[in-house]
């Protein structure tokens, strides 16, 4: 999965070695999914961040996890997936 097809992500070179970032920042999307369990709101404000965009991140991660590579994934979130019943 690219990163970069979530509208504010971004990938410069030089900026964080290349890693994809929140647009206008340095925060990786995998530390926002990281934090997840802190909430929204506390992620925005602990790290200078819109909460819309906060939200938009973990939105996308929702849509594409499967996607993802598992270290992504939060502790709370990885059991809570393994407890889901299969759809």
């Amino acid at each position: 999965m690219d990163w970069t097809d979530c509208p504010i992500i971004e990938k410069i070179q030089g900026k964080m070695s290349g890693a994809p970032v929140l647009r206008h920042s340095r925060m990786r999307p995998q530390d926002i999914i990281s934090n997840e369990a802190m909430g929204a709101e506390w992620i925005a404000e602990a790290h200078g961040l819109s909460v819309d965009d906060v939200r938009t991140v973990l939105a996308f991660y929702d849509q594409h996890r499967d996607e993802l590579p598992t270290e992504y994934i939060s502790p709370e979130r990885r059991k809570a997936m393994l407890s889901a019943p299969a759809v």
